[in-house]
């Protein structure tokens, strides 16, 4: 999901830095409020904070989550979900719960994102896009099994 963003940047011209944090060490420093925080190419001010899950989740995950970035300062989140997540909630209730609070949380498939995203997107050459993914797979301390599934991705859409 870093990569999307990363393309809304270059979009932005480049006028944007997104940072991807370890999966469960997310807040863990000052600089980290989501799993995916997009600023300001100097730092400031927040401007998007994301969480990407592909496995099942509660509501007091999307609870933890909204707290985090509420105590950043910042009031939107957007939970991008893939084809293994499973909410154990009905999403347009708790969003609706949410707005009232005044907090702006967004559920949206990763599908869905990523068609949003690429259309919008600037034109990007494949070295560009691995070195993007590269990027976030550095920044998130991936584990070597994500590694090699990224480079099989790679070389077979590459190809």
């Amino acid at each position: 999901m870093a990569l999307l963003f990363e393309l809304m940047a270059k979009g932005n011209g480049g006028e944007l830095k997104v940072s991807s944090h370890p999966a469960n060490q997310r807040g863990a420093s000052s600089n980290e409020v989501a799993g995916i925080d997009v600023f300001e190419a100097d730092g400031e001010p927040l401007r998007h904070c994301a969480e990407a899950k592909d496995k099942p989740f509660t509501r007091p995950d999307v609870d933890h989550a909204a707290s985090k970035v509420a105590e950043a300062g910042h009031s939107r989140l957007i939970s991008i979900y893939g084809p293994n997540a499973k909410a154990g909630m009905e999403l347009e209730a708790v969003v609706a719960e949410y707005e009232e609070k005044g907090f702006d949380l967004t559920f949206v498939s990763a599908p869905a994102f990523a068609q949003g995203i690429v259309s919008l997107a600037p034109s990007v050459t494949w070295a560009e896009v691995v070195e993007l993914i590269n990027k976030h797979l550095a920044m998130t301390r991936a584990k070597e099994m994500t590694i090699q599934h990224c480079k099989e991705v790679i070389e077979k859409v590459s190809v």
